[in-house]
């Protein structure tokens, strides 16, 4: 999540074989850190994941926690980035 936050590395491409569930996750730890309220992470989730939406994935979501990383995200102002 560091690298994909620092704007250094910007502009990020996120991707796995389909695009759904391990771009969904890290996409939704993102989420989290822009403090997006969980229902509106799991909705995007299930948006992009479906027919094939994971509850494994949805509980993975729900756990993150991005305390090691707070403060980089903080200094990237990631609660202020498009696309809420």
């Amino acid at each position: 999540m560091a690298k994909i936050i620092d704007v250094a590395n910007h502009p990020v491409l996120v991707h796995c074989n389909y695009g759904k569930h391990r771009t969904a996750c890290v996409i939704s730890c993102l989420r989290k850190m822009q403090g997006w309220k969980l229902s509106d992470i799991i909705d995007e989730y299930r948006l992009y994941a479906d027919p094939k939406a994971r509850p494994l994935d949805e509980d993975f979501t729900q756990q993150y926690e991005p305390r090691s990383i707070i403060q980089i995200a903080l200094e990237a102002s990631v609660d202020r980035w498009e696309g809420q």
